[in-house]
């Protein structure tokens, strides 16, 4: 472990030169001070005895005390002022060690302020670069919350919309089952609402006569309450109405003019548009589809599913901006 004084010693030799000068003189200094210190001890000790002599020698003459000569006092001074130059030369090593010692000290003093103004600087720059840093994040988290702001906006719009197009939907419903709960109840039409769709099913036989494409007029009695009720609740979605078939072949009279189950479904269909748009209903809304018998309700082993699958159904689709999802929900009589 290094040593700042001796660290600053060898780096500035002037310093090592007046401190071993400067501690030279203090230990002549002091073995001068010591043979002084003795020297006036062992003076002092024998004038003391030479005056107790004297006074002893007075007494008994019995005169006056002596009193020591001016010669004597003379004597006496220049013993005592023999060691005024070495007394100068310690007063002066002493001066330059107590110099060569703050100098010592002032430059470590002045090195460790220096260090500690690197100190400083470096944690100065540190914080300001630690700032900038934070500013920068502050101002990405400020257009985070902005675009978040307007994200949640345009969310509790379309929330609202889609909450406003499901109960346009809901009321559809209710009033298609309203209109319709003669057929409801004889099971010719079923409604059901399945995520943001509703689906009307009507079976053929309460609009078509078998192996016909025209429309009987019953069944255009309910298409035109059904479109009674579309035209005011659902004139901002999409119709589809699609025509579906049984498996069985078309033969006779009638494959010459529909060959296959696609052109029976396929008329049937557009024949049911028209009266719609007959009734009331925009036909941009309205998209007849053919569906033949490739989409099957129940299997057509049995009479009763064929007559489940001959049907037409007109789907409630919504608008294209987006769709909200929901429970299947069947309609009841």
């Amino acid at each position: 472990m290094s040593n700042p004084y001796w660290d600053f010693f060898l780096q500035d030799p002037v310093a090592v030169l007046g401190v071993g000068v400067g501690t030279c003189l203090v230990v002549l200094g002091n073995v001068k001070s010591y043979l002084d210190t003795r020297k006036a001890f062992l003076e002092n000790k024998k004038l003391q005895s030479e005056l107790e002599r004297m006074a002893t020698e007075q007494r008994k003459a019995e005169s006056p005390i002596h009193t020591p000569t001016d010669e004597e006092v003379a004597a006496y001074g220049s013993q005592r002022q023999g060691g005024g130059w070495l007394s100068r030369g310690l007063g002066a090593a002493i001066v330059v060690v107590v110099l060569g010692r703050l100098a010592v000290q002032q430059h470590l003093e002045g090195a460790a302020y220096q260090q500690q103004i690197k100190s400083l600087e470096t944690a100065n720059n540190e914080h300001a670069s630690r700032e900038r840093v934070l500013e920068s994040q502050v101002a990405d988290l400020q257009t985070v919350r902005t675009e978040l702001q307007h994200a949640s906006v345009s969310l509790q719009q379309l929330v609202q919309q889609r909450e406003t197009e499901l109960a346009a939907l809901r009321t559809t419903q209710d009033e298609l089952v309203s209109e319709l709960r003669k057929e409801l109840e004889s099971n010719q039409v079923q409604i059901k609402r399945f995520r943001d769709q509703l689906r009307v099913d009507l079976v053929d036989e309460i609009l078509f006569d078998s192996g016909e494409v025209d429309v009987k007029p019953h069944g255009r009695e309910v298409l035109a309450r059904v479109a009674d009720v579309l035209k005011k609740t659902a004139h901002d979605r999409r119709l589809e109405i699609a025509g579906h078939t049984d498996n069985v072949p078309i033969t006779g009279a009638l494959a010459k003019r529909y060959p296959t189950n696609w052109e029976l479904s396929a008329a049937r269909a557009v024949n049911v548009a028209r009266i719609l748009q007959q009734g009331g209903i925009d036909p941009k809304q309205l998209v007849p589809v053919a569906r033949g018998e490739f989409e099957p309700r129940a299997g057509n082993e049995t009479e009763d599913g064929r007559r489940k699958n001959r049907r037409i159904e007109i789907v409630l689709s919504p608008s294209p901006t987006g769709a909200t999802t929901h429970d299947v929900e069947a309609s009841r009589p």
